[in-house]
């Protein structure tokens, strides 16, 4: 009785697992962005721009941590990163990149495709102008 009373509970449990981890198994896009910041004024690159990573919440309000990259001398940041197939489902919000240098505006650059891309993986070449604060 102990036996077969086992194997039922130990075939559900095996149904659930494999329940669970094909369910995990949806598909991922993953990207690379390549960030270049320059003077809106000059056309220079700006190095040490702070640049936040927002991919979910509102421009100026994000509801998740965000990553944080600086611009190297050249101006240059780049992030890998990876959403699931589901991020451009109906009504999911937007990826936002927040730029900000001091002696500089911040800026906020929209980065999410219109729709899923084609390829697994793919490069978002994001091109951000400051524009230097009045004084």
């Amino acid at each position: 009785m102990v036996a077969s009373s086992f194997r039922p509970r130990r075939a559900a449990v095996l149904v659930i697992a494999l329940a669970l981890a094909g369910g995990g198994c949806s598909r991922t896009y993953s990207f690379n962005y390549v960030a270049t910041v320059t003077n809106e004024a000059d056309g220079t690159p700006i190095a040490g721009a702070t640049i936040r990573r927002n991919m979910w919440g509102e421009k100026s309000d994000p509801k998740t941590a965000e990553t944080i990259v600086e611009t190297d001398a050249a101006g240059q940041a780049t992030e890998e990163f990876s959403v699931p197939a589901a991020a451009f489902g109906a009504g999911r919000p937007t990826w936002y990149l927040r730029v900000s240098k001091d002696g500089f505006e911040p800026a906020i650059v929209e980065i999410k495709p219109t729709q899923p891309p084609s390829e697994a993986h793919t490069q978002l070449d994001v091109p951000i102008k400051l524009r230097p604060v009045k004084k």
